[in-house]
């Protein structure tokens, strides 16, 4: 009985964060070409859930880091226009490969926990260079498509635990994490979103 209070507790403390949440439609996210035009960092907030596979909190765990460093940059770098401060154009290139890397999680359809786990990997390893324009939706979904082939045909042993994630215990998602980024990292120029030329 203390077990299914325990588990019953545990579930309210996970969905409760979420269960006040407004998502609102982000018009200068939509401008910008990304879509959904939600505002993840407005979701900043909460433990991870207590049923979210040990991969997924990870990654999680990276990503709520990265989006926070990016949010901080880009207020520090608002309050410093405001004030008429230079910005350096190591900010700028990487609020341009933040904007890249967010614009990853859009998706057309269903994508497999397999297909979600090496895009999420991808836009944590991958830095987008900064070109004169924003990457549109195709060539964004072309570089989806590329990077999930990649591992899916050239690293058949990866695929298949990625194919499995859901059941992967903490050490085994850590060492898939690893591994997954280092090929990731591997192919870093073979994708035209990721090359500087």
């Amino acid at each position: 009985d203390d077990e299914l209070h325990s588990t019953s507790k545990q579930l309210w403390r996970t969905i409760e964060p979420s269960v006040d949440i407004s998502l609102n439609f982000d018009l200068k996210l939509a401008s910008e070409g990304i879509m959904p035009a939600v505002d993840i960092e407005k979701l900043l907030v909460g433990p991870a859930p207590v049923y979210q596979a040990p991969f997924f909190k990870l990654l999680r765990t990276e990503l709520l880091r990265a989006l926070t460093v990016n949010r901080d940059r880009r207020e520090r770098l608002e309050i410093g226009g405001q004030l008429g401060l230079h910005k350096e154009p190591q900010d700028l290139e990487d609020m341009g490969s933040a904007r890249v890397a967010r614009m990853l999680f859009a998706q057309r359809g269903s994508r497999s926990s397999a297909e979600n786990a090496i895009l999420l990997t991808a836009s944590l390893v991958y830095h987008f260079p900064l070109n004169e324009r924003t990457p549109s939706r195709t060539a964004v979904s072309g570089f989806q498509e590329a990077v999930v082939t990649v591992v899916r045909e050239g690293y058949p042993d990866i695929w298949g635990v990625l194919e499995r994630v859901e059941t992967l215990n903490e050490t085994e998602a850590q060492a898939l994490l690893q591994h997954l980024g280092k090929v990731l990292i591997s192919h870093r120029f073979d994708f035209q979103l990721t090359s500087s030329e």
